[in-house]
């Protein structure tokens, strides 16, 4: 996000304990952000972000890759290290990840796959493909 001086999917620097630092005057590309808790399509209102250190959205990036086509996927972007292991947080994690692929983002940038293995291995066999026929750069 160019007014936010950050690359995609990597932490910004406004994030803090209790959400942004910078809530009152965000920028319009967060302004019309809305995370799938807002919209009531995952989890309850203890499943708020702030609360449960996760927060949902559907993957915009992805969503015309290549790779991903023809694959439903949702990213889970941890809100502080280690929010994945809190009980409610991985329950609802592996809850995703029996039916469709979740792209989990640590606040570090690591990336990682969590799903159905054969979509997994699928994925990673399209980037293995993808990637040995891309010209050397």
């Amino acid at each position: 996000m160019p007014s936010l001086d950050k690359l995609p999917y990597s932490t910004c620097r406004n994030v803090c304990a209790t959400g942004c630092a910078s809530y009152g005057d965000r920028p319009s590309e967060c302004h019309d952000y809305r995370c799938l808790w807002l919209d009531d399509a995952v989890g309850d209102s203890d499943d708020r972000p702030d609360l449960l250190g996760l927060m949902f959205d559907l993957p915009s990036l992805i969503e015309d890759h290549p790779d991903y086509q023809g694959i439903q996927a949702i990213c889970a972007r941890e809100l502080h290290p280690r929010a994945r292991d809190d009980e409610r947080a991985a329950a609802m994690l592996a809850r995703l990840a029996r039916v469709m692929i979740v792209r989990l983002s640590s606040p570090a940038g690591r990336t990682e796959l969590m799903g159905p293995r054969h979509l997994v291995e699928l994925l990673v066999e399209r980037a293995r493909v993808r990637l040995a026929s891309a010209p050397p750069s």
